[in-house]
């Protein structure tokens, strides 16, 4: 009889993981909603296929950490949980179609995909680049929608912030970064750079929130611990990367997908032995 003693779950411990599955349990609602076959007002029809393809990559997994950040911040301030959702719902597409595209042959070259073929494998290339293209351009029609705010001028703004966390002075230009470090050693602050584009980007997207939804004499204090906990999100996120970094040798050996598929090979170069830290 095993003597090793369970950690009791806190209520504290209970009040998150309930938080976090109800954002995540909301979010993949909004989304199953949003991604159907029918058209939405002002497009003409939604190809079948790519639609599915959409579907396939975007519900029924991850823990939906984005939106949740979103969610939770925006509550500290009193905006509405549905507009933060439409947000949070944004943030999470965009987050889906770097997945895709990183999956990519010409990318990542990775198989799997939290337990199923990646969207390439599934569909096709040609399939899996649309699909990525439908939900980047999906994400920003949701941010620029009265559901995601009903003040026109912070619609714009939340855009904005989407384009910069997003675009090649983000997470494109991250993910650049780390196909470049395949022909060079990457130094800790090339990884913090690397890191802070790629992944910490889209994390602290929920700050935008606050542009126009802070209470009258609301302490400056709420605020800076919002900008901490994005800095300790950073933080913790790198050393999960470092963790990741002393174990580089074993993991070189390791299969060609985020999933480690039995019976295929990950080829050893100096992105895969300095850098990799697959997003999930």
């Amino acid at each position: 009889m095993s003597r090793t003693a369970t950690k009791p779950e806190t209520s504290s411990d209970a009040s998150f993981a309930g938080r976090l599955n109800a954002a995540a349990a909301e979010t993949e609602q909004l989304l199953d909603q949003l991604l159907t076959a029918a058209p939405a007002e002002g497009e003409i029809a939604r190809p079948p296929r790519v639609t599915e393809a959409m579907r396939y990559s975007s519900l029924a997994g991850g823990k939906r950490l984005r939106p949740f950040l979103a969610v939770e911040t925006a509550a500290l301030f009193g905006v509405k949980r549905q507009h933060a959702l439409m947000a949070g719902a944004a943030i999470e597409l965009v987050h889906c179609y770097s997945l895709v595209h990183d999956d990519l042959p010409a990318m990542d070259d990775d198989d799997m995909r939290r337990g199923k073929p990646s969207l390439h494998k599934a569909f096709d290339e040609a399939t899996a680049i649309l699909a990525g293209d439908g939900l980047l351009t999906l994400a920003f029609g949701l941010i620029a929608s009265p559901e995601a705010h009903g003040d026109p001028f912070v619609r714009c703004e939340l855009a904005a912030k989407l384009a910069a966390a997003a675009g090649h002075g983000g997470m494109v230009g991250g993910q650049m970064l780390d196909i470049s470090a395949e022909r060079s050693q990457m130094e800790l602050p090339g990884i913090t750079r690397l890191a802070r584009m790629k992944t910490a980007a889209l994390f602290t997207l929920r700050l935008p929130f606050l542009a126009q939804s802070i209470p009258v004499g609301l302490h400056i204090g709420w605020i800076a611990a919002v900008l901490r906990d994005s800095d300790a999100l950073l933080c913790l996120f790198l050393l999960i990367v470092l963790a990741r970094l002393a174990d580089a040798p074993l993991r070189s050996e390791q299969p060609r997908s985020n999933d480690r598929t039995p019976g295929r090979e990950r080829p050893r170069s100096p992105r895969a032995l300095h850098t990799r830290a697959p997003r999930r």
